[in-house]
């Protein structure tokens, strides 16, 4: 039983770490983005050069 009981404890744990990956993961892309999110290209290709950031 107590085998049984640490498999579905460890499961959960790489469960939750994967959602943290994921909730900080989109979180850090927002953060970078955003000084481009709602750019215009040619607003973009200003302030980057014209392959962009």
């Amino acid at each position: 039983m107590t085998e049984r009981w640490k498999q579905s404890w460890e499961a959960t744990a790489v469960y939750r770490a994967g959602v943290r990956g994921c909730l900080l993961g989109g979180a850090v892309g927002d953060a970078l983005g955003h000084p481009v999110e709602f750019g215009s290209p040619d607003r973009i290709r200003a302030t980057h050069g014209p392959p962009g950031p």
